[in-house]
């Protein structure tokens, strides 16, 4: 496995992964992304310098996945993943997660990472507790428990 900077011609990928129905269900916003939504967040994405995309690659260098990071504060991101439907229950969650948080640290001063996932959304709170974070807090969202996870430096 390998991670790679986002670019421009992900933007169909990320709009792909990001309707995916399981990925949807298990978001803080529910409701479909429409196309124009969605050409307007990546350009954002792209041209901040508090946000970080990493596509993650198979060893045949077949996209299966991304993890985004965008900065809360100083030294703190907010991260999230999406991988694709073909490649989910073979681990590669918490490698992704893994890789992409040490990648981040080489990068950035950024030193504390945090998570936040719905509570129904067991395979993802294994994927980043396999990756080393741990337990933050609960909170409640609009219609939804989370669990908060972080990793530090």
């Amino acid at each position: 496995m390998k991670l790679r900077p986002v670019t421009e011609q992900d933007c169909t990928l990320l709009f792909d992964w990001a309707n995916d129905t399981d990925v949807r269900s298990m978001s803080v916003k529910r409701a479909a992304i429409d196309w124009e939504s969605h050409c307007r967040w990546f350009r954002q994405r792209l041209d901040d310098p508090g946000c970080w995309i990493f596509i993650g690659l198979d060893d045949a260098g077949e996209p299966f996945g991304q993890i985004r990071f965008d900065r809360r504060g100083p030294g703190v991101a907010e991260t999230g993943i999406s991988i694709d439907r073909r490649f989910r229950g073979r681990g590669f969650g918490s490698e992704l997660i893994r890789r992409g948080v040490r990648m981040l640290f080489e990068l950035s001063d950024v030193d504390t990472v945090h998570a936040l996932i719905r509570k129904e959304n067991p395979a993802s709170r294994k994927a980043f507790r396999g990756a080393g974070f741990v337990h933050l807090m609960d909170e409640r969202i609009d219609d939804g428990e989370y669990e908060r996870l972080a990793c530090r430096r």
